[in-house]
């Protein structure tokens, strides 16, 4: 009988001793037939042996034939990882055939003979044919990863055990990382996020209202020597960037020198597809009590000297060919 095998009356069975019925040779494989075996039909032994060995693979599925909702799924998870904690004993029964009229169980098919109830106290009765654990406490952990549209219910995807364990540990340091490059608090990072998403989204829609103010007069402007020069109040820093460069683009521009007045100070940001931007900042840095550099072609930093200074220390530099805007 079934329930006189190996796997099924000990799962837990690492080494056992049978006797050789036949040999028979079938290319380069050998197919030896046993009295009796370990070896759980078509899996080739035994599962690993962490504390889901037992009829459950690594991404273990559960189809429902019903809508489930968010809170149905989350209650289901609690609700099963109650019944891990508590360590029931999982009961396994032979019953005979009048025994099996008597029980309420699931199962798919109608069956008959040799059939293998697994009994989860008063919990769960199902027809099963897997090994499992002995108690419930040994599969340690599920978590239900994800559900989807199965016919006319749902398919639940889920880990359990030591698997499980690795895959919350994996979120952990993720989420450890995230939380560290947000200065967030592990359980608020998705709060951070959602408000760099928010701002960045202000700041695009920031740069877009700021492109399309300056790029309309930029082409009525009769440029002097293709020099431009913007001051503005606490703009983001990427915005000037990306807007100091969509300028540059124009034909007619050559060099954009952007001030931009934050806390106090006067930060620079210029490019130029002409000037020497390296000795430029040199010469004004020394004068309007500045700080900061870069290379020929682009160069940042922040004047302590107020904007008049600034306006007329440029003008000298370009010998009085730019326009700005105010």
């Amino acid at each position: 009988m079934l329930k006189d095998t190996l796997y099924y009356k000990d799962p837990y069975i690492k080494e056992f001793k049978a006797t050789v019925l036949s040999c028979e040779k079938e290319k380069e494989l050998v197919l030896v037939i046993l009295d009796n075996t370990a070896f759980y039909p078509e899996g080739g032994g035994q599962a690993s042996y962490d504390n889901v060995s037992f009829h459950m693979g690594e991404v273990i599925q559960i189809d429902f034939n019903a809508p489930l909702s968010s809170d149905d799924i989350l209650m289901i998870e609690d609700e099963a990882n109650k019944v891990i904690y508590k360590n029931i004993d999982i009961e396994t029964l032979w019953p005979d055939i009048n025994e099996l009229d008597d029980l309420e169980y699931r199962s798919k098919l109608d069956l008959k003979d040799d059939v293998r109830i697994i009994k989860i106290s008063d919990i769960d009765m199902c027809a099963c044919c897997g090994t499992h654990v002995s108690k419930t406490g040994e599969i340690g952990i599920i978590k239900i990863l994800s559900s989807s549209k199965h016919k006319d219910g749902v398919r639940l995807e889920m880990l359990a055990g030591k698997r499980c364990f690795e895959y919350l540990r994996d979120i952990y340091e993720e989420n450890h990382k995230i939380s560290v490059m947000l200065s967030a608090e592990m359980n608020k990072t998705s709060e951070y996020v959602y408000k760099l998403k928010e701002d960045y989204k202000n700041k695009e829609f920031d740069y877009l209202k700021y492109m399309e103010r300056y790029l309309d007069n930029a082409e009525s402007i009769n440029l002097k020597d293709g020099v431009l020069c913007y001051f503005e109040e606490n703009i983001d820093k990427n915005i000037i960037k990306k807007f100091t460069k969509k300028i540059l683009d124009k034909d007619d521009v050559h060099t954009v020198f952007f001030i931009n007045s934050n806390n106090g100070k006067n930060d620079y940001l210029f490019m130029s597809k002409q000037m020497d931007l390296k000795a430029i900042v040199k010469v004004l840095n020394e004068e309007l009590k500045g700080k900061g550099g870069g290379g020929i072609d682009i160069a940042q930093g922040y004047f302590e000297s107020d904007k008049e200074a600034i306006v007329k220390a440029l003008k000298e530099i370009v010998n009085n060919s730019i326009y700005y805007y105010d």
